[in-house]
């Protein structure tokens, strides 16, 4: 059987890394072990990423053609933060503290008093 010429692509691997606990996907977990993720598609192709921590990342791409030989790895890092910016939970802290000015000092004052009255006979 003669060996398909080189430059034909077979398929496209990536890895997703969790450089923070340095675990890798597996399609279905964060596992100890290397492990790269055959995609379908050769002309295009996407993968979509698994939920995510808060932590680092690293993603690494190949292609492998179909006489066996592997590209260079391309490979990106970034972090994935979902907690709100500081800025915003200042701004809800800014908030509440206003709200409580505007109950103390116009609310409140306006509201009608409240009388009680004892009654005896």
């Amino acid at each position: 059987a003669a060996d398909a010429p080189p430059g034909q692509l077979d398929r496209v691997e990536v890895q997703i890394r969790n450089v923070s606990q340095n675990t890798f996907w597996d399609e279905a977990n964060w596992v100890p072990a290397s492990t790269w993720i055959s995609i379908s598609g050769t002309d295009s192709w996407s993968y979509a990423l698994p939920s995510l921590d808060n932590a680092t990342y690293e993603v690494r791409a190949k292609a492998i053609d179909r006489a066996g030989n592997e590209s260079a790895v391309a490979s990106d890092t970034f972090t994935f933060d979902a907690r709100l910016p500081l800025w915003i939970w200042i701004a809800m802290g800014v908030g509440v503290a206003l709200f409580a000015v505007i109950l103390v000092l116009i609310i409140i004052p306006r509201l009608p008093a409240r009388r009680a009255s004892i009654n005896s006979t």
